[in-house]
């Protein structure tokens, strides 16, 4: 737990589900702060809490979006506390611990006093909630809005029209339940396998349907890609609150481009089924790239398998987990990077980080991809799950002369521009300023003003 703040907190901070707060809070003023679009400047009075439910290794995309937004904000002075839980607390959790945690997925009491606590003592005009499964629940919509402040959610997955989040059931890309009634994530335990995780994903997005809580209680959505918005449109969220917004790539590592790059291509991603490390691996062999390196980094469950199989080719190097500034380092050194993810990805972070660096890309004809890649300027496209159709990708990239390399590389690093952090944080703020007009058009909000003025 870490604690840095200017004023004293009192004694429910500390109390539930392992909290974290970071802040930098003065009490008797607010910072101003300024952004500009097109022509136009204002001036922001803002104060932001974060809630979010960080994942068990606390080193996926969403946790790393969490931070890396914090610091834009307080970057442009605006003052930003969180309200963090971590699921790490259940693992070795008890079988009663484990279903007391199902129950209090739907609604969460604590989850509800905590945050209004919260919004209370610390007044942001803004809760921005990134992600309530399984600790938090929906329940901190409520506080948010009962107490004062706007809410905003960031989709950074599909779990609101999926048990699993991902669209995605038994290898292939699955849409049975967008738009239709969630019985099926429960029928197929599409969570983990599991019926008892999948009941209760199943149960919050039923229950909370039926009462209004996606469409009634949450003043913006933040969808990261068109693909995403449509998705989440046919699923039933309101058209007029969905905002896009991706995600963005701080100011890169390095500005040393290297003007000649090594014979080599990265893989970064969990090395998953999910991700398509096999439908990579088994390309890469087909292809027999001559004097080339296929560079893997990162973790997961298919790591021991996929190391035992391609254990004898040794144009197949594995680098397990590496910090930010080594995998940048290694993009910016390789021709491409490859992506062979089967899943309907939300956004592809790591595909930013190659493109700041002029590395073009190889990925799948589906999702956000066709759009983050201009319809193929930045690479190449591949029909996905099609391991003759990556084989034909590789040996094009492998083929491909240093002039049309150069036009993919250029048009990588201009792509890269539309997702740098200035235009990220303008419009962040603009969706802050929807969220805050439509919140004060509210019952909720005249109700809170009349509370407040009769105290």
């Amino acid at each position: 737990m870490f604690l840095s703040w200017s004023i004293n907190l009192p004694s429910w901070i500390l109390s539930d589900y392992r909290t974290e707060w970071s802040g930098s809070v003065k009490s008797s003023f607010r910072t101003l702060t300024a952004y500009s679009h097109g022509s136009e400047s204002r001036s922001v009075i803002m104060r932001i809490l974060q809630v979010h439910n960080r994942y068990l290794s606390g080193l996926g995309g969403e946790d790393t979006v969490v931070r890396l937004e914090a610091e834009l904000l307080r970057d442009h002075g605006h003052n930003v506390l969180q309200h963090i839980v971590s699921t790490s607390e259940l693992k070795d959790a008890s079988a009663l611990r484990l279903l007391q945690c199902g129950v209090s997925s739907v609604w969460s009491r604590n989850s509800y006093e905590s945050v209004a606590n919260a919004v209370k003592a610390f007044q942001p005009e803004v809760v921005h909630v990134h992600n309530t499964f399984p600790l938090l629940s929906p329940s901190v919509y409520y506080a948010a809005r009962r107490n004062g402040a706007c809410v905003v959610q960031t989709l950074h997955n599909y779990r609101i029209a999926c048990a699993n989040g991902l669209l995605f059931r038994n290898g292939s890309p699955c849409e049975d339940c967008v738009g239709r009634a969630k019985w099926r994530g429960l029928l197929h335990r599409c969570y983990h396998n599991s019926t008892g995780i999948s009941a209760a994903a199943v149960a919050i997005q039923t229950s909370h349907r039926i009462v209004g809580t996606f469409c009634h209680e949450v003043d913006a959505y933040i969808a990261l890609t068109a693909f995403q918005r449509d998705i989440v449109i046919r699923d039933g969220l309101p058209a007029e609150k969905i905002y896009i917004k991706p995600n963005f790539t701080p100011t890169a590592v390095s500005t040393n481009i290297e003007s000649e790059r090594k014979a080599q291509m990265a893989f970064v991603g969990e090395i998953c089924t999910e991700k398509g490390v096999d439908l990579v691996l088994s390309a890469w062999t087909k292809s027999r790239p001559s004097g080339y390196r296929l560079l893997l980094f990162g973790h997961g469950p298919a790591l021991e398998e996929m190391q035992q199989q391609y254990a004898g080719d040794n144009s197949v190097v594995w680098r397990g987990f590496q910090p930010r500034e080594v995998v940048v380092q290694e993009l910016a050194a390789s021709k491409y990077i490859v992506v062979g993810s089967r899943w309907y990805e939300t956004f592809g972070m790591v595909l930013i980080e190659a493109f700041s660096v002029g590395t073009p890309a190889i990925v799948p004809d589906h999702a956000a991809f066709p759009e983050m890649m201009e319809q193929g300027r930045c690479g190449f496209l591949y029909e996905p799950s099609n391991v003759q159709s990556l084989v034909h990708a590789f040996c094009l990239a492998l083929s491909v002369g240093e002039s049309k390399w150069r036009e993919q590389s250029d048009a990588a690093l201009r792509r890269s521009c539309d997702y740098g952090s200035n235009e990220n944080y303008i419009r962040l703020m603009e969706i802050y300023e929807a969220a805050r007009t439509h919140y004060s058009g509210t019952q909720e909000y005249r109700h809170h003003l009349s509370t407040r003025n009769g105290e």
